[in-house]
């Protein structure tokens, strides 16, 4: 039986918003979060919860470590969201270097943008440290974590060993600390690099979020079991304490995105501490507002961010071509986001909607 923490999913479409604000820079506004930093908070933050959602929703699944596994789980990842992917690459052809290249016969540019579409057809772009926001900006987050799902079986294998060890409490937390340690680490040795990709895109890099967020999933799962689920702590008292826990660490959350950081902090370390402790919290889900994030229509939008996260660059981009609005005015930027944002979520809505109906 697979274990579900649906509070988490709006959460997930608030770090969306995130960035689609800073992708929305075109038509800013006053206080919007400054420098990336909602975007940068966002991004480590879906690391973080896709480790945690992968380890939180298998917890109870039988692991066999084999290659076959291995590819199996990539397989299953890949084939959710590339059609989509394939058909956004394919739009966004229409507005790359490439017609044009084609029209003034400028075949020697014609190769190197080729290239690069064909690496961001493999998802292979953030293995490189040029183009990579090439085409459909956001993508080289697939192209980073279908590396991050190469170890979905083998790191869920020592999970499991763990869980059913005696001083399971002590190794996880081990566990906890090297993840966490290992991003800190790398960041501080590569501030001298260009961190936009070294410390930001480079798959490794973010391969410790994803694994500490695999870790805190199995972590909440133990707690359940082994405090709430035995009725340890009174459910009325216990409600109260999350529920102001989930309200101060919303609180913080926010705030952090609004200060400003340390050069070598700024792509990843400064956002793990608040993310880390906002998914264990909303994880456990025992507050008031875990309660309120469960609702259907809460729900559906966490649901559909992954497709709003693919599309909104697309729509942003039409859009701005095809109205020939630019930043004028707070009035005309606000009404911009807003109608960019509202097509944005009903074309998530409709490919979700299409691509999840069960088969007859």
């Amino acid at each position: 039986m697979c274990e579900r923490a649906n509070q988490l999913q709006f959460l997930r479409f608030i770090s969306f918003l995130l960035i689609f604000l800073w992708h929305s820079e075109g038509y800013r506004i006053n206080y919007m979060p400054p420098g990336g930093n909602g975007a940068l908070c966002a991004v480590s933050f879906f690391f973080i919860l896709s480790g945690f959602v992968t380890a939180y929703s298998s917890y109870n699944k039988k692991t066999k470590l084999t290659l076959k596994n291995v590819f199996h789980e990539l397989w299953k990842k890949l084939k959710k969201f590339y059609p989509l992917y394939l058909i956004i690459i394919i739009i966004s052809v229409l507005y790359s270097a490439i017609p044009l290249n084609i029209a003034s016969h400028r075949f020697d540019l014609l190769l190197i943008n080729g290239k690069q579409l064909l690496k961001n057809l493999l998802l292979i772009q953030s293995w490189f440290p040029q183009g990579y926001f090439n085409y459909v900006g956001s993508a080289w987050f697939l192209s980073t974590i279908m590396f991050l799902y190469l170890f979905n079986i083998p790191f869920r294998t020592i999970l499991n060993k763990i869980k059913e060890s005696k001083h399971k409490w002590l190794l996880y937390f081990i566990m906890f600390i090297i993840t966490i340690s290992g991003s800190i680490i790398y960041s501080y040795f590569i501030q001298s690099l260009k961190t936009e990709f070294w410390g930001y895109v480079f798959p490794p890099a973010r391969l410790g979020e994803y694994l500490a967020g695999m870790v805190l999933g199995y972590m909440v799962i133990q707690v359940k079991k082994d405090f709430l689920d035995k009725k340890m702590i009174s459910s009325k008292s216990f409600t109260v304490v999350f529920t102001i826990l989930e309200l101060i660490i919303l609180i913080l959350w926010f705030k952090n995105i609004y200060t400003i950081h340390s050069a070598w902090t700024f792509r990843i370390v400064a956002w793990i501490p608040l993310n880390i402790i906002m998914i264990l919290i909303f994880g456990i889900g025992k507050g008031l507002l875990s309660k309120i994030f469960q609702n259907r229509y809460l729900k559906q939008l966490g649901d559909i961010s992954f497709e709003c996260f693919l599309i909104h660059q697309i729509v942003l981009h039409i859009y701005y071509e095809m109205s020939g609005v630019r930043s004028i005015s707070t009035l005309g930027n606000v009404f911009s986001m807003l109608y960019c944002l509202i097509l944005t979520v009903a074309f998530a809505y409709f490919i979700h909607k299409y691509t999840s109906r069960k088969k007859l």
